[in-house]
């Protein structure tokens, strides 16, 4: 009898879910757009919570994809992609119909635009999956987003053939977590912190400026960034050494979220330092902690200077050429690893010290003694990169001199209001 009711309420269920998906079927195909490369995107579905599930089959699965979980499970139904996350996680499934050819590297981003009309969004992660019929399925996953919002205002772009980024798709859908939580009261900025002897102060906080000048809108989104300006003193005398390195973001509602694509500007007594993937403007204030290092005058106890490090061709290396401990941390340098116009530096410390120090290279010269330009540096954990640009005049480098500094890092808490724009 309760085995006959169970079925009895499935089938109830799945005639509802029936109904309900002729409606999201028809609806979901309004969600369709043309990429750079000619393929169609459509706009699968969103999920929330740390289950996700999305179907990439017939049509009745995506159906039975809509009942809830414990019908799912009388059925017997296992289909479709499944992954969990740690913490609560909006999640957008896009499917690119057909999927570009083998081999080719394609990307799409997603982004969130407030009622301020703001477009931003830092994912915490993009999967791609080939999936039945030779299409693709993206799976973009977001811990942050506009959560006062009743309905999220999605923005997708890809890159065209120059690499710019272009919007393709600008459409609404349901916020699965809407809050009303009490926003935070901020301060007038010129907000101050202390670290040691350094002392900071926030004199700026926007978005929509121009990466190339904070005092102009931004000429298209590949120019577009936020920005936050500090005056960095000791014993009241403006510092121009130390550099704002990396930024915090949170607010209210719980978003938090680490802003990429860094790069640093000194204007008239402030550091400036600009980022992609903010948080949404039509929050009265934002939580920021920032990161600042020095870029110049280290201490000699700082510094490590290596001579005759030799150059060998490949990508991976793992014998140590040298060793050294500063300030409680073994550093371990690799050969320098050369790839085509390219060499590789590389070190690895004995423990991940990434949020107490940084590590810099101050100089780098060949066997001759002249210098090579820097044109790049990665920093995840434990390893350290450092690339740089070998041009015809340099293919017999056979050996490099370098000194790095690994020196300590500060950090300035504030809380203020960001302004839409650049100053007037």
């Amino acid at each position: 009898m309760k085995k006959g009711l169970a079925w009895s309420l499935a089938a109830l269920g799945l005639l509802v879910v029936v109904v309900t998906g002729i409606w999201f079927w028809s609806n979901r195909q309004s969600h369709q757009w043309a990429f750079a490369d000619g393929s169609t995107g459509t706009f699968v579905k969103a999920t929330y919570g740390t289950t996700h599930r999305c179907h990439v089959g017939p049509f009745w699965m995506a159906l039975v994809d809509m009942l809830p979980r414990g019908l799912q499970d009388m059925l017997g139904y296992k289909g479709g992609q499944v992954f969990t996350t740690g913490e609560s996680n909006l999640v957008l499934w896009i499917r690119q119909s057909p999927a570009p050819p083998a081999g080719t590297y394609y990307q799409i981003e997603v982004q969130f635009v407030d009622e301020n009309g703001y477009a931003t969004g830092r994912d915490v992660g993009t999967t791609t999956l080939n999936v039945p019929g030779g299409d693709r399925l993206y799976r973009v996953q977001f811990s942050a987003f506009p959560r006062r919002s009743r309905d999220l205002t999605l923005r997708i772009l890809d890159r065209d053939k120059q690499y710019q980024y272009i919007e393709q798709a600008r459409f609404r859908l349901g916020n699965p977590d809407h809050r009303q939580d009490p926003g935070w009261e901020a301060a007038p900025l010129s907000l101050e912190d202390q670290d040691g002897d350094l002392a900071f102060r926030l004199v700026d906080l926007r978005t929509r400026v121009s990466r190339r000048n904070p005092g102009q809108l931004p000429r298209d989104s590949n120019d577009e960034r936020a920005m936050a300006a500090f005056e960095i003193r000791r014993d009241g005398v403006i510092l121009s050494n130390w550099v704002p390195r990396k930024i915090w973001m949170t607010d209210a509602t719980g978003n938090e979220t680490t802003p990429s694509s860094w790069s640093n500007l000194w204007e008239t007594n402030r550091q400036i330092i600009f980022f992609e993937g903010s948080l949404w403007t039509d929050e009265p204030a934002w939580g920021i902690r920032a990161e600042f290092s020095r870029d110049a005058e280290y201490l000699p106890d700082e510094l490590w200077t290596i001579h005759h490090v030799p150059v060998v061709q490949g990508m991976h290396a793992t014998n140590v050429v040298a060793q050294t401990n500063l300030f409680d941390t073994v550093l371990s340098l690799k050969p320098a690893m050369r790839q085509g116009n390219r060499l590789k530096l590389e070190i690895v410390s004995d423990v991940d010290r990434e949020n107490e120090y940084r590590l810099t290279l101050v100089e780098v010269t060949d066997q001759m003694g002249q210098t090579v330009s820097r044109s790049g540096t990665s920093w995840g954990g434990t390893n350290s990169g450092f690339d740089l640009d070998v041009d015809e005049e340099e293919k017999e480098i056979k050996s490099l001199n370098v000194t790095f500094a690994w020196h300590a890092s500060r950090y300035g808490e504030f809380r203020a209001r960001p302004e839409l724009g650049p100053a007037e």
